[in-house]
């Protein structure tokens, strides 16, 4: 385990999952995907992804369920609202079956279709403590 400085407990799920609306990934313990709401955040997750192939992705915590037009973090925020709004070149995608948010390595920001079977990050967060607690579980293939 390692300790980084964001709101919640961090983990990289390496199953893969199918999504299947915009709150994947909960759990009755209280985590949900994670939302980056910032540039320390998002340098969380390029060390979390740190030699994953750059082309694939991990879902975060992020959609556009509701409307074709507007992408919404879990919380129901505007994305362009949470405080880390970094499209990877060319995105986000058009395609209306892209409704599910999702970084890249590099922790710049996609959609893509919710069907696909990929990792997911979630956090958890942490109601007695400041730091956050990251564990990551490497078994990329």
């Amino acid at each position: 385990m390692a300790t980084a400085y964001i709101q919640g407990l961090a983990s990289i799920s390496t199953t893969g999952s199918q999504r299947h609306g915009p709150r994947p990934g909960s759990s009755d313990d209280g985590a949900h995907l994670v939302v980056i709401n910032s540039e320390a955040e998002a340098q969380l997750i390029r060390q979390l992804l740190t030699g994953v192939n750059p082309q694939h992705y991990v879902y975060v915590g992020f959609h556009k369920h509701y409307n074709n037009n507007v992408f919404l973090t879990i919380e129901g925020k505007r994305l362009e609202h949470s405080g880390y709004y970094k499209w990877s070149p060319g995105k986000p995608s058009n395609d209306p079956n892209h409704k599910c948010g999702a970084v890249f390595p590099s922790a710049l920001l996609t959609n893509k279709d919710c069907t696909g079977q990929w990792y997911f990050i979630c956090e958890h967060q942490l109601k007695c403590r400041h730091d956050t607690m990251v564990s990551v579980f490497h078994n990329w293939d």
